[in-house]
């Protein structure tokens, strides 16, 4: 998923066709596939019993960046690849981001049931 957005986004000076929108969903499915809330971060790593460090290592981040993107209120604030890194290291440790809605705000769970 991330290579395909990075693929799709990927030149920031180029624009981005209405046939590549229709061809891939819509930018807004891809958009709200990449938002993380700093509180679903810290929700996160507390459904996996992680510190900083664990998350910082697993997603090849320094402690300080982890930091800055969990201390925020709203949407995490970091370069782009940073964020997609966290969020991935997250997805692959089981964690499931659910989107804020018409019924809820942002939230997490586990792929699995704890054992």
């Amino acid at each position: 998923m991330i290579n395909d957005l990075f693929s799709f986004i990927g030149d920031p000076n180029r624009a981005i066709t209405t046939a590549e929108v229709n061809q891939n969903r819509s930018l807004s499915h891809y958009l709200n596939s990449i938002m993380i809330y700093s509180s679903q971060i810290r929700a996160a790593r507390g459904l996996l019993n992680w510190s900083r460090d664990d998350l910082a290592a697993a997603a090849g981040l320094g402690l300080s960046t982890v930091q800055r993107m969990e201390n925020g209120e709203g949407l995490a604030r970091g370069h782009a690849a940073n964020v997609w890194a966290l969020q991935a290291a997250l997805e692959a440790a089981g964690v499931v981001l659910l989107p804020a809605d018409e019924t809820g705000g942002p939230g997490v769970r586990l792929k699995d049931r704890p054992a």
